[in-house]
C-alpha cells in the first residue's frame, strides 16, 4: 500500500491528471449515460401515458356531451305535444285538411332540429293511413320502418343508437338515434318512431384527438362489439380488441397492458353514459418508445465522443496548466503590491483556471469602478422599486369583467351590451398599458377611471355615480399612470358596496396649491374605522390592505416625485372617505 502511495505521489502532474480524468471523468460519463437512458425511457413513458389519459378523458367526455345532445333532441321531438297528438289520432276520424295542416307544422318543427347539434335529417314514422310522403323522406308510414335494422329490437321509450343505412349530403356515413312514440297510457303501445340521423364523421373527428401517440387507434363500438366509428386508416385491423379482451380491459380503471395480435399494447375502455356504446383507445408500446431508441443510440455515440474529447483535453490541460497557474500567481502578487495595471490578464480559456483568471480580471475592474457602479446601482434600485410597486395592480377586476361577459353570453339580446363592454375594457387596458409610459396626462387618467366605473356599473346595475369636476387646463398635468383607478376601486368595493343600500357617488376634484396640484377623490361610503385609518399608509404588509393598497400608491408617488408628495386620507364612519393626492404641477409632454 505504501509503495502504491509513494508511486502516486512521485508521478508527474501530467500523469496524475490523466489518471484522475480516467477515474473521475470517464467513469461518471459512462454511469451518467446509462442512468440517463433509463430515466429518459421512464419519463417518456410516464409523460406519454399521462398525455394519453388526458386526451382520452377529454374525448370521451366530449363524445358523451354530443351524444347526450342528440338523445335530448330526439326525446324532445318524441314528446312534443303536436307530434304526440297526431301520432295518437285515429286516421279514420282525422279530416284530411287537418292532417295536412298539422303535418306541415310538424315538418317545419323537424326542419328546425336539422339545423341544430349536427343532426342532418329527422324522420317521423306514423300510421300508414295517415297522410305521409315517402318521397320527401321526413314523414313516412310505419310500414317503412320495417326496412331499418332497429325495427325489431326497439321497444319502450328509451332512445337507442344504431348505424344507419343512409348518408348525408356529403356522402359520409350517418348514425341514427331512434325512439318509439308510445301512448301515454301504455308505454308498450307504439304509435310511431322518431329517427334522428347524424354524421359518423363528427365522432371520427373527435376520437382522432385521442390518438396523442403515433400508431394509436381509437374506435367506438356497441355492446355487440359492432364497430360504430374508428380512426383506423386500414393498417391497424390487428389492434381491434376481441370480446374477451374488451371484458378484461373494461375491468381496469387505468390503462391495461396486454398483447393484441403480435403487438404489446396499452388499452383503455370507457362506457359512454346513456348508450350501449364504448370508446376504446389502443396504444402500441413501440409507438411510445419509437423515439427512445434513437435517443439511446445518440447518447452512446455522444458518450464515446465525450470520452475522446476528455482524453485529448486532459493531455492539453496538463501541458498548459502549470504555466497558466504560475502566470496568474505572478499577476496576483503584482495586484497585492497595488499595481492594478499589470494585474489585468487576458485569457479566453473556459476551464476552471480560465474562469479564475476572468474572475480576477472582473474583480480588478470592479475595484476601479466601485463608486460609479454604486451610483448606477442606486438609480436602478430606485427604478426597480417603482416598477415592482406599479406591477401589483389587482387583477380581480379583469377576472370579474370577463366572468360578467361570460354570463351575459348565455342571455339573449345581450350582443350589443357585450360589444360595449369589450370596447370599454379594451380602451381601459389600452390606457393602462399606455405604450409602457410611466407618466400620463391627468386627462387620460380621468378617462381611465370613467371606463372603470362604466364597466363596474354594468355589473353593479349602475349603483355608482361618478362626478368629475376638474378644470380643463389642469387636465394637462402629468401624473403616474394607474394612480386614480385603485383609489376609486377601493371607494366602490370597500366604501359604497358595503353600505346597507349599495348606491353612492364618487366626486373627483382638482385645484392648484402653489406649484403643486391637489386631487381629491371623495365617496359617501361606510368610511374607515379610526384604528385602520391611523395605519393605512404605514401598513408594511400590503396583503392585509383592501384591494390594490393605498400604501403602494403613496410609495410610488414618493419614489417618483419626492418625499413631500403622496397621499393623505380623511374619513368618517357612515359619512365617507376623502383621499387627497399631492403631486407637482407639470404639463404632460407626449414622449412621441
Amino acid at each position: 500500500m505504501k509503495r502504491i502511495r509513494r508511486f502516486f505521489v512521485n508521478l508527474k502532474l501530467r500523469n496524475k491528471l490523466l489518471l484522475a480524468f480516467s477515474v473521475f471523468i470517464i467513469l461518471p460519463i459512462v454511469t451518467l449515460t446509462l442512468l440517463s437512458t433509463y430515466l429518459t425511457k421512464y419519463i417518456i413513458e410516464k409523460n406519454a401515458m399521462f398525455s394519453a389519459t388526458q386526451s382520452f378523458n377529454q374525448v370521451s367526455d366530449f363524445v358523451s356531451y354530443r351524444i347526450d345532445n342528440i338523445i335530448r333532441a330526439t326525446n324532445l321531438i318524441a314528446n312534443d305535444q303536436l307530434v304526440h297528438s297526431v301520432a295518437e289520432r285515429d286516421p279514420n276520424n282525422y279530416p284530411l285538411e287537418e292532417q295536412f295542416e298539422n303535418l306541415q307544422k310538424i315538418r317545419h318543427f323537424l326542419t328546425s332540429y336539422e339545423n341544430e347539434i349536427d343532426i342532418v335529417t329527422v324522420r317521423l314514422f306514423l300510421d300508414d293511413q295517415m297522410v305521409h310522403s315517402d318521397e320527401d323522406g321526413d314523414i313516412l308510414g310505419l310500414e317503412s320502418a320495417k326496412d331499418f335494422p332497429w325495427y325489431q329490437s326497439l321497444s319502450g321509450s328509451q332512445v337507442m343508437l344504431y348505424p344507419s343505412m343512409g348518408s348525408d349530403h356529403n356522402g359520409d356515413q350517418t348514425l341514427s338515434a331512434v325512439r318509439a312514440i308510445t301512448s301515454f297510457d301504455n308505454y308498450q303501445d307504439i304509435k310511431g318512431y322518431v329517427m334522428a340521423e347524424f354524421p359518423e364523421k363528427i365522432f371520427r373527428d373527435m376520437i382522432s384527438k385521442a390518438n396523442s401517440i403515433g400508431g394509436s387507434l381509437t374506435y367506438i363500438c356497441n355492446d355487440q362489439y359492432e364497430l360504430i366509428s374508428s380512426t383506423d386508416d386500414g393498417n391497424q385491423d390487428e389492434f381491434f380488441l376481441t370480446p374477451s379482451q374488451m371484458e378484461l380491459v373494461s375491468g381496469y380503471s387505468d390503462w391495461a397492458f396486454l398483447k393484441v395480435g403480435n403487438e404489446d399494447v396499452f388499452a383503455k375502455v370507457k362506457a359512454i353514459p346513456s348508450t350501449n356504446w364504448s370508446i376504446v383507445t389502443i396504444i402500441p408500446e413501440s409507438g411510445i418508445f419509437r423515439d427512445t431508441h434513437l435517443i439511446q443510440n445518440t447518447m452512446v455515440l455522444f458518450m464515446l465522443f465525450l470520452i475522446g474529447i476528455a482524453y485529448l483535453g486532459a493531455v492539453f490541460v496538463t501541458l498548459s496548466l502549470t504555466k497558466r497557474i504560475d502566470l496568474l500567481a505572478s499577476k496576483m502578487n503584482a495586484a497585492q503590491q497595488g499595481d492594478f495595471s499589470k494585474a489585468i490578464v487576458y485569457s479566453n480559456a473556459k476551464d476552471e483556471i480560465g474562469i479564475l483568471i476572468q474572475n480576477f480580471n472582473y474583480m480588478i475592474d470592479r475595484i476601479q469602478t466601485l463608486m460609479a457602479e454604486e451610483k448606477i446601482a442606486s438609480q436602478r434600485l430606485r427604478s426597480a422599486e417603482l416598477m415592482a410597486l406599479q406591477s401589483q395592480i389587482n387583477p380581480h377586476f379583469l377576472y370579474n369583467t370577463l366572468d360578467m361577459i361570460n354570463w351575459m353570453s348565455y342571455e339573449e339580446d345581450k350582443g350589443e351590451e357585450i360589444r360595449t363592454t369589450l370596447r370599454s375594457l379594451s380602451r381601459f387596458y389600452k390606457l393602462s398599458l399606455n405604450k409602457g409610459r410611466t407618466l400620463v396626462s391627468l386627462q387620460d387618467e380621468l378617462k381611465h377611471v370613467s371606463l372603470y366605473i362604466q364597466i363596474q356599473n354594468m355589473r353593479l346595475q349602475n349603483s355608482v355615480h361618478l362626478d368629475i369636476r376638474v378644470p380643463e387646463h389642469l387636465q394637462q398635468c402629468g401624473i403616474l399612470k394607474i394612480t386614480l383607478q385603485p383609489i376609486v376601486e377601493n371607494a366602490v368595493l370597500h366604501g359604497i358596496m358595503e353600505k346597507d343600500d349599495p348606491h353612492g357617488t364618487i366626486n373627483i376634484n382638482a385645484k392648484l396649491s402653489g406649484e403643486d396640484l391637489l386631487i381629491t377623490v371623495a365617496d359617501d361610503g361606510v368610511g374607515i374605522p379610526p384604528d385602520i385609518l391611523d395605519t393605512l399608509l404605514n401598513e408594511e404588509d400590503t396583503s392585509r390592505q383592501h384591494g390594490y393598497g393605498l400604501t403602494n400608491i403613496n410609495e410610488r408617488i414618493m419614489l417618483y416625485f419626492g418625499e413631500k408628495y403622496g397621499l393623505s386620507i380623511r374619513s368618517q364612519l357612515a359619512k365617507g372617505t376623502i383621499v387627497t393626492i399631492r403631486i407637482p404641477f407639470h404639463k404632460f409632454l407626449d414622449e412621441q
